[in-house]
């Protein structure tokens, strides 16, 4: 339909100025900045656990004495290779046993110095072959003081604490998503409420439904879009910061950095899905109120 030889559009008339734009731009940017915070996180725990899970699972360790003699050390060893289930055992030079001391003790202890135990790393075979409660009364018959360490317990408690503990970021980036998707429910209504009079114009004088509702889902998707970049952009100097702090306490191989191919795939994945959340919920809510008018 046209009017005096103009076709009828939105753009006819404009819409009014909509001042909670930004609110919901600022809100989009605090939920994207969780979002890839949580997204990095979920990487950096399943790499984590995978770690785990190959470090741990098929190892125990057994603690000597520092003053464990070498003959005794290679009884020890003969004893644990002899046992059914084990695959493998290998003692660890002071040296290795320092350097697994020192992310905890710090480069200003003089590690050579202090009476290191001796440490047996003991591979075992499959699941159920080890009798570990008869490894362990042979080793009291020949080393008394001897410790045995095993990290499978302690990992499978790691494991399920890392299971909640995904378990509840992934809820935290659900709930990041419906508040985006209800911050740009609440700013297109009140666009609408704001324009209730062009729009029923416009849509009386047979003006395109999809021509009005652009008018109201590009700039809300726009600027949360834009939110969403400034939360990404934010969560990762979030995470170079703490990938900075974990480097300094030796930890740095179990953060990711954000330069890899996941993390930045992370950060423009949160960023689409804020402008496509927004526009997306500002689209039903202008299509909606368009079936309702007359």
């Amino acid at each position: 339909m046209t009017i005096a030889g103009w076709p009828v559009t939105a753009r006819v008339l404009p819409m009014a100025p909509d001042p909670m734009r930004w609110c919901l731009g600022a809100i989009v940017a605090v939920m994207a900045w969780l979002a890839a915070l949580g997204g990095i996180g979920l990487i950096a725990l399943a790499d984590a656990r995978r770690d785990w899970d190959r470090a741990l699972g098929d190892v125990l360790t057994l603690q000597l004495p520092a003053d464990t003699s070498a003959a005794r050390l290679e009884v020890v060893l003969a004893l644990v290779r002899q046992t059914t289930g084990v695959a493998g055992a290998q003692a660890l030079d002071p040296a290795e046993t320092a350097r697994l001391l020192e992310p905890w003790l710090g480069k200003s202890v003089p590690i050579d110095l202090l009476p290191l135990p001796r440490l047996v790393d003991i591979h075992i075979g499959p699941p159920g072959a080890l009798d570990l409660d008869g490894l362990q009364q042979r080793l009291k018959s020949v080393a008394p003081e001897a410790r045995l360490e095993d990290h499978r317990l302690w990992l499978v408690k790691l494991l399920s604490a890392s299971s909640r503990l995904q378990a509840i970021v992934i809820a935290a980036m659900i709930v990041a998503a419906a508040i985006t998707t209800l911050a740009a429910v609440v700013t297109a209504s009140g666009a609408l409420t704001r324009n209730s009079d062009r729009l029923v114009l416009l849509h009386a004088l047979g003006a395109d439904d999809f021509d009005v509702i652009g008018r109201l889902v590009i700039p809300t998707g726009g600027i949360a879009l834009l939110g969403g970049a400034v939360g990404a952009l934010a969560a990762a100097g979030t995470w170079q910061v703490v990938t900075v702090a974990t480097a300094s306490l030796g930890l740095a191989s179990a953060i990711p950095t954000v330069v890899d191919g996941r993390g930045i795939l992370v950060l423009a994945v949160v960023t689409l899905a804020s402008g496509i959340i927004a526009a997306t919920a500002a689209a039903l809510v202008a299509r909606r109120a368009l079936v309702r008018m007359p």
